[in-house]
């Protein structure tokens, strides 16, 4: 009965966790941007597009599986890093 209560609530409260888990998300990976220029508009600039991936994320997680979601973001740290070998 617990369980049910608690998949209830998750699914009532589903935009606000997706909410939090793209902050969350975007805060875990605010230190990929280093640079000199410590201001509150450079954390806010670079902060924003992480905020949208995690979003992304959220959604392929919930519309087509975990395994989506991982391999995007895999994908999306792939990329750079095969581009900084060839550049």
């Amino acid at each position: 009965m617990k369980f049910k209560q608690a998949l209830n609530f998750c699914e009532k409260n589903q935009k606000v966790f997706i909410i939090i888990s793209s902050i969350l998300f975007a805060a875990i990976h605010i230190e990929n941007y280093t640079g000199i220029n410590n201001s509150v508009i450079y954390y806010l600039i670079t902060f924003a597009p992480q905020i949208l991936f995690g979003f992304t994320q959220s959604y392929l997680r919930i519309r087509m599986g975990f395994g989506t979601g991982l391999a995007a973001h895999s994908i999306n740290n792939f990329i750079p890093l095969i581009l900084s070998k060839i550049i």
